[in-house]
Formats: structure tokens, sequence, C-alpha cells
């Protein structure tokens, strides 16, 4: 869509949510994305965070990483970096999940994937992908402000 977009319009703010993830060049995105925010606008994004405590358990078989559409995964981090090289600043960052759900099912979910990622370690599973586990705060949200 930023293709698309003559050269001089600027805006104060472009939401991607879920978006990230699924680029090849997210470089040349953020690029695009820094080129059409105003000074001062900011580019508000949520993608998956792969420094989550599910991913460090369970890590290349969490949920997450199996789906093949999936092509980059970030942490605080590479969006600070991603940020820098295009004259933007970390303004917000919070981990968060999908979806809210009853402490009953977070704690069962949770179970679940710490089950499964102790079954991978000891060799047990090493084909399975992990149980989807939304509630999980794995995702982060962030904002970036360019300077």
């Amino acid at each position: 869509v930023l293709d698309d977009l003559d050269d001089d319009i600027r805006f104060d703010a472009i939401l991607a949510i879920d978006v990230l993830e699924h680029l090849t060049d997210p470089n040349a995105f953020i690029a695009q994305v820094a080129s059409h925010l105003q000074p001062g606008g900011v580019f508000i994004g949520l993608t998956g965070d792969h420094e989550a405590w599910g991913w460090t358990m369970q890590g290349n078989s969490y949920w997450y990483a199996t789906l093949p559409e999936h092509q980059v995964f970030y942490c605080k981090q590479t969006i600070e970096q991603l940020a820098q090289s295009h004259a933007m600043t970390l303004v917000s960052y919070e981990r968060t999940s999908h979806a809210r759900q009853k402490t009953s099912r977070v704690i069962r979910d949770g179970i679940r994937g710490a089950l499964h990622g102790l079954i991978r370690k000891l060799g047990l599973a090493k084909h399975k992908p992990a149980p989807g586990w939304l509630p999980a705060n794995d995702h982060m949200l962030f904002v970036l402000k360019k300077t």
C-alpha cells in the first residue's frame, strides 16, 4: 500500500498490526513508513516478541514460529535497531496478547505450553509443534516516533 502513495504524502500516524512478521524485507518497509511520516509522527506496530516466555521455553517449535507465513521474528532490541536506522525512536513498548482469557484458561494453556517445552527438551517431541497459546503475552505493541 505504501508503494502506491505519492512521495510527498505524509501522515501523523501509520498503523501495522500483524504485518512485520510477514515481510521479507522489513528494513525497506520501515524506510517507507519513515518517509511517509511527518516529523514527530508515529508508527504503531504489533508483532510477535520472540523473547517472550513461551518462545524461550519452546524455541523453534513455539506455535508462532511454526507458521510458514511468518518470515521474520522480532524482539524489543530489533525494533529499536530498525527505528534508529530510519531516524525514529522507540517511545513505547508493551508485551501483550491477542486474546484475553479467563484465568483458568491462562493457567491450563500455560501448563500445556510448559509441559510441551519440557517434553521437547527431553527429546520426546522433536517434530510436533507446540500447542497454540493465545493468552501468552507473546506479542509486542510498540510506538516509534520520527525525529
